[in-house]
């Protein structure tokens, strides 16, 4: 798979700068790492970071950067050990891109169409450790991979993102996939940990773990219900940050990893996805009939 590691260029221009005021070093950034990597920051702030926050992350790198120097000797060996591993795993050979740099403490890692095709892309000032980088790039490149191996194009992607089947199955998929190329760890941290911090909301990882579990059938009715009356904001409202069902946040990651587990084994996955994205889609709402009687 192709990749573009942008980490050892931003060591190099933080080495350049940091003696500099922050406004400054927001001027040096533009030349010196926005633009040999502008088609990656222009799609980075649609969504995923906000471009005001440029000089408040000058302020925060110090804090981190010895972090993210440690992170970025293993960070080729990782990117190349994840993608083989899942390529393997969804007997797929998929032209598509695995993009680390480093940007404004937004989001950690997400997969999205870049240079054309699709891409899986971590910020490494976000993770705490390599482990974590693993386990996100895991997750992400599965995502990147199955949508080339659905056949679901730069088009498609965009229009299923407000899609909750197209949520409930990709999204269990990445969870299901990453469990195996990076085992042992528990569910709060494959479903809310994968920046390395534990991503409790309004509620600590394990409670809502419990929580999940308690009021399955509730969850899989009411997503079942929004299927089909194809209420506006459904996706947010189990997949978003700041989505709320019943009180609880991101519980759509739990129900799609259950629907992974229960669906598809390491034999069966790629079998699945070769048949692209109808029958994917039919058999997550089958699933969720059955869940939510």
């Amino acid at each position: 798979m192709p990749k573009v590691n942008a980490v050892p260029d931003f060591l190099s221009f933080w080495e350049q700068v940091a003696f500099l005021a922050p406004p400054l070093q927001a001027l040096a950034w533009e030349k010196a790492y926005y633009e040999p990597y502008c088609q990656v920051f222009d799609l980075y702030f649609t969504r995923w970071g906000e471009r005001a926050r440029l000089q408040e992350a000058m302020t925060r790198y110090p804090a981190v950067f010895d972090r993210i120097q440690t992170m970025s000797r293993g960070l080729n060996a990782a990117i190349d050990e994840v993608s083989v591993h899942v390529s393997s795993l969804l007997a797929a050979v998929a032209t598509v891109d695995v993009i680390a740099f480093v940007g404004v403490f937004g989001a950690a890692s997400w997969s999205w169409p870049v240079f054309s095709r699709p891409a899986a892309l971590v910020t490494l000032e976000s993770f705490s450790d390599l482990a974590s980088v693993r386990l996100a790039l895991a997750h992400e490149v599965t995502h990147a991979v199955a949508a080339n191996a659905a056949g679901i194009g730069f088009s498609e992607t965009q229009r299923y993102q407000d899609d909750l089947l197209f949520n409930l199955v990709f999204d269990g998929l990445a969870g299901l996939v990453s469990s195996w190329v990076c085992p042992g760890l528990d569910d709060a941290t494959y479903l809310w940990g994968r920046d390395g911090r534990v991503n409790a909301g309004r509620s600590s990882a394990n409670d809502r773990l419990a929580w999940c579990a308690a009021h399955r059938r509730e969850l899989a009715r009411s997503c079942a219900e929004d299927i089909l009356t194809d209420r506006a904001g459904a996706v947010d409202r189990y997949f978003g940050a700041k989505g709320d069902f019943m009180g609880q946040v991101l519980t759509g990651r739990w129900l799609a990893l259950q629907f992974a587990r229960e669906t598809f084994d390491q034999s069966g996955a790629a079998v699945a996805l070769a048949a692209g994205i109808r029958p994917l889609r039919e058999t997550a709402a089958l699933w969720l009939r059955r869940a939510a009687r």
